[in-house]
């Protein structure tokens, strides 16, 4: 089990796309980020945003943190609120 990077839960995870590969991202570590499920969702419906994948060393590149911020806070990026992919609901 891996932890969630937003909650810190340990817990069976999703891998996520912080920029979509869709729109361009690239599947590399520095683009990526576990989620847990809730989290997972929270993203997809824009309650959560994503700023992006940090080195918090230049030495050693596995010590990173995703900085993350609730819908309607300050950027610390100044980084626009990104598209929000929503979930099919039926």
């Amino acid at each position: 089990m891996k932890k969630c990077e937003i909650c810190i839960k340990e817990i069976s995870t999703d891998t996520h796309h912080i920029n979509s590969t869709s729109k361009g991202g690239l599947n590399k570590y520095s683009n990526r980020c576990e989620l847990c499920p809730n989290c997972h969702r929270l993203v997809h419906t824009g309650k959560i945003i994503l700023e992006g994948r940090f080195f918090t060393t230049a030495c050693n590149p596995n010590e990173s943190e995703v900085v993350w911020r609730n819908k309607g806070e300050k950027s610390i990026t100044d980084l626009p609120d990104p598209e929000v992919w929503l979930y099919n609901e039926k």
